[in-house]
């Protein structure tokens, strides 16, 4: 039996697709979405080793320390990054965090609007 703890986040940020072509060449340009986390981390016990609020707070201070704001306002700039990205560099942090070298499984979902997603999994 495995046991996992579930978190999510959302969070306002803008970003762009530089490669963008053809019917969907709008991407190109800076535009906002609603990003919303989800971090599934797996545990070995029952008994808060990886606590709720901790982890949320370790998502949100990766985006506070990794990302500038987009015009002095509250909405993060992510640049060129896609939800893949995003996910992985979270991945990148949570790994070093909570120490994986007990094979933690993390799976880390990054969704646009609550609409397109992508998935990263470290196993």
């Amino acid at each position: 039996m495995k046991t996992y703890v579930k978190v999510k986040h959302e969070i306002d940020g803008v970003h762009s697709y530089p490669l963008a072509t053809g019917t969907h060449s709008y991407l190109k340009d800076t535009h906002r979405h609603k990003f919303y986390i989800t971090v599934k981390a797996e545990v070995f016990h029952m008994d808060r080793e990886i606590e709720f609020f901790e982890l949320k707070d370790t998502v949100s201070s990766y985006f506070k320390n990794s990302f500038s704001k987009f015009n002095n306002s509250l909405i993060y700039d992510f640049g060129k990054q896609s939800c893949e990205m995003l996910a992985k560099g979270l991945m990148e942090h949570l790994m070093i965090v909570y120490n994986t070298h007990q094979n933690r499984r993390l799976i880390i979902t990054v969704s646009e609007d609550n609409e397109n997603e992508s998935e990263v999994d470290n196993i």
